[in-house]
């Protein structure tokens, strides 16, 4: 299945929206040549409005289908999968949603994949809002804050800012299901 987007609505600016880092790549059996490697990736992307209209389309569609297979390539460290479970949930309500899921979230990155499977990941208060905002004020029965980190200005020893490092609960964790994927070596074996 491909599924085109139904609307034209330009990416927002999300709160967290990369993390960059080194991977060294073998040459003739050495570690010598660096790379930057560039994740982007965050929570109801590119808009709420967006998700919402995916999962209405996509629960219309199927709707006289008993299970649906949610395949997530390129799923970076697992907030778009998140989101679509998040969608699920809170349109249809646990039991009724169940037969999108698992979600197959893949990646050709183990780093990323590794850090999905953790569950764990940084939310500022606007993000943390709007998943309350989409979920109907449910947040918390998808993430749990496991602690604050503070960001400070070293010149002047000032507090600038903090974000929340997040756990996903069961809920929402045991709806996906992580791997490492090459779309390109895979989409032969996608079932419908």
């Amino acid at each position: 299945m491909r599924v085109n987007s139904i609307n034209n609505q330009q990416y927002t600016n999300p709160a967290f929206g990369s993390f960059y880092r080194n991977v060294y790549l073998p040459t003739e059996g050495h570690l010598t040549q660096k790379v930057l490697h560039r994740n982007n990736t965050w929570l109801f992307r590119p808009s709420t409005e967006y998700w919402s209209a995916l999962t209405f389309f996509l629960i219309d569609k199927y709707k006289n289908v008993p299970k649906v297979n949610i395949y997530d390539y390129a799923c970076s460290s697992g907030h778009e999968a998140y989101s679509i479970v998040m969608q699920f949930i809170s349109k249809l309500g646990v039991q009724k949603a169940e037969k999108f899921f698992p979600v197959i979230a893949k990646d050709y990155d183990e780093f990323v994949i590794n850090m999905a499977k953790t569950g764990k990941f940084d939310l500022d208060p606007s993000e943390h809002n709007l998943i309350n905002r989409v979920t109907c004020g449910n947040a918390d029965d998808f993430v749990k804050l496991d602690h604050m980190h503070e960001y400070w200005n070293d010149e002047n020893s000032q507090c600038i800012g903090s974000i929340g490092v997040y756990n996903a609960t069961p809920l929402l964790k045991d709806r996906v299901n992580f791997s490492v994927a090459n779309i390109l070596d895979d989409y032969k074996k996608i079932k419908p």
